[in-house]
């Protein structure tokens, strides 16, 4: 995200009235749905971004903020592992059964609590 802002501030630093343009079509972009996923906010930011840095005028700085943006959210991508939590509900009658269970959850699962 830190990179798209900084895009953006690039092309507005060496014009007023296009930063009083940016900062008006910032503004009209408004989202119906909630945005889930962090990573969804930034491609939709990137791209008004990317648009914006475009109708400017500044072709190579859109190309290569594209760039970096595109490489840094690859590797972002390669190196995050998410893991889905699942809960397990188990009623047991005694201490017994529910130090089975336990065992046997233990033998299948890589983690749990």
């Amino acid at each position: 995200m830190t990179i798209v802002t900084a895009m953006v501030i690039i092309a507005v630093n060496s014009n007023l009235i296009l930063s009083l343009g940016m900062v008006g079509a910032l503004s009209i972009v408004r989202f119906r749905t909630p945005i889930k996923d962090p990573t969804d906010l930034i491609f939709l930011f990137w791209s008004a971004a990317a648009g914006i840095v475009i109708g400017a005028g500044f072709y190579v700085l859109a190309i290569i903020g594209s760039i970096v943006i595109g490489l840094v959210l690859f590797v972002f991508a390669k190196s995050a592992s998410f893991e889905t939590p699942y809960l397990m509900v188990v009623q047991c009658e005694d201490t017994g059964s529910e130090q089975s269970v336990y065992e046997k959850l233990k033998q299948r699962v890589k983690r749990s609590t």
